[in-house]
């Protein structure tokens, strides 16, 4: 019998040894070596046969423990995978069943074929999955995937020099571990797949909770995932592709909230959030976009939803302010800062209005008014700095200015950090005890 060639993109191939066939009978084996010799020789009815063939021979197979693990029935289901073009579904089926996940064909495979559709984050994130589980042969597909980055820098590159434009190539190794290194030299000491902040999977759920239970409730419900088991202790929030909720691994607490958590819980008695602690998340704000924008990351979501707070385990100091390192571009985030410390000052959505300037010019700011009481001219100054910027490159200089301006006002006033450690405390035993 001759050899099979299964061609995964424009410029691979992987073979299909005789060997494929040597668990199916026999009128399989003929008729799928037949119809692929069509389906190569460019005849058009053999497609739909090919399909239905593989499908077959999957569906015999597939709940046997005996080819779980075979490499030979792997390619069977890459080549249904690249026949029928729907990628997604049958890596999904694949994961259920646990058909080659020890090999690093299946992430090579279907990187490719990813690739192939365009779609690229897909691609790395087989690369990454693969990798992170150590499927062999390892060294292989470390090759395949530094490989698919410089196929990728390459392109972006070859864009920027046709567009006659400097680009920052976001698929390079050396950019990401040079955003790395300017962020903290001391994060390139981890494992890069944990700096995503998750382990992804797709295989099926065969927890005795049902996760769909949760959208109704989800309160102190046990699910056990990846082998670890996690306290439900409520939904946190619903973005626009999943929901998101708070647990306890292994039931140990961990006193963490979203900062909309605690927006919301002012809003619910009627009241606004203390202005020490709008100083104190304001300054945590400014930190954050601060060390973003100094090495050109811009959030582009920067909301309370998506900030946590973790309340400190020990007493809140002074040395905790300082000695710290720390179309629209920038502005898209220091507007949500403003939006949001608006929100905690006053309860309410931030609306800006357009100020004549004695220059003869214009400058936004909000339209409610500041209290009479309040650092007037701290929070003056915040608002028309972030409202009325256009520093294009300059804004880490103007957000290490204004984080400087409220760590210089919270270390100067011991009473302040007094009363901020006692409204932290109280805050963490509303939020957290339940």
């Amino acid at each position: 019998m001759a050899e099979v060639h299964l061609s995964l993109s424009t410029s691979h191939e992987y073979c299909l040894s005789p060997l494929i066939f040597a668990f199916i009978d026999c009128f399989r084996c003929r008729s799928i070596e037949t119809v692929l010799e069509e389906f190569h020789s460019g005849a058009e009815s053999s497609f739909s046969r090919l399909e239905e063939l593989l499908g077959d021979c999957i569906r015999t197979f597939m709940d046997s423990d005996l080819y779980q693990d075979d490499v030979r029935f792997l390619k069977i289901w890459i080549l249904y995978a690249d026949v029928t073009q729907d990628v997604e579904k049958v890596y999904l089926e694949m994961e259920d069943k646990q058909i080659g996940i020890s090999h690093s064909l299946l992430y090579e495979a279907f990187a490719f074929l990813m690739e192939s559709k365009g779609d690229l984050v897909e691609a790395l994130s087989f690369y990454q999955l693969g990798i992170s589980r150590k499927a062999e042969p390892l060294e292989r597909l470390k090759k395949m995937h530094k490989l698919f980055l410089n196929r990728i820098s390459d392109f972006v590159d070859s864009c920027s020099n046709k567009n006659q434009k400097s680009y920052i190539n976001p698929w390079a190794t050396s950019t990401i571990q040079d955003i790395l290194q300017k962020i903290d030299k001391n994060i390139l000491k981890y494992d890069v797949r944990y700096l995503k902040g998750f382990h992804r999977s797709l295989k099926k759920y065969a927890g005795k909770v049902p996760l769909n239970s949760l959208h109704t409730s989800s309160r102190n419900k046990v699910i056990e995932l990846g082998g670890r088991k996690y306290q439900i202790k409520g939904c946190s929030g619903q973005g626009a592709f999943a929901r998101v909720y708070k647990a306890f691994e292994n039931s140990n607490p961990d006193d963490v909230v979203a900062l909309k958590d605690a927006i919301n819980s002012y809003l619910v008695t009627g009241h606004c959030m203390e202005e020490e602690l709008c100083i104190y998340y304001t300054l945590e704000m400014l930190h954050m976009l601060e060390t973003l924008h100094s090495v050109g990351i811009i959030h582009g979501d920067f909301k309370p939803d998506n900030l946590l707070v973790r309340y400190a385990r020990g007493d809140l100091t002074e040395e905790e302010f300082i000695g710290r390192k720390g179309a629209w571009h920038d502005q898209v985030d220091t507007y949500c800062l403003c939006v949001i410390t608006h929100m905690m000052l006053h309860g309410t959505y931030m609306e800006i209005e357009k100020k004549p300037s004695s220059d003869g010019s214009y400058h936004y700011q909000p339209k409610s008014s500041l209290k009479r009481y309040w650092k007037v001219d701290l929070w003056k100054n915040l608002f028309s700095t972030l409202l009325n910027s256009s520093s294009h490159g300059n804004n880490p200089v103007v957000l290490q200015s204004l984080r400087e301006t409220f760590e210089d006002h919270v270390c100067g006033d011991s009473q302040m950090i007094r009363k901020l450690k006692q409204l932290l405390v109280k805050q963490r035993a509303s939020l957290c005890s339940s």
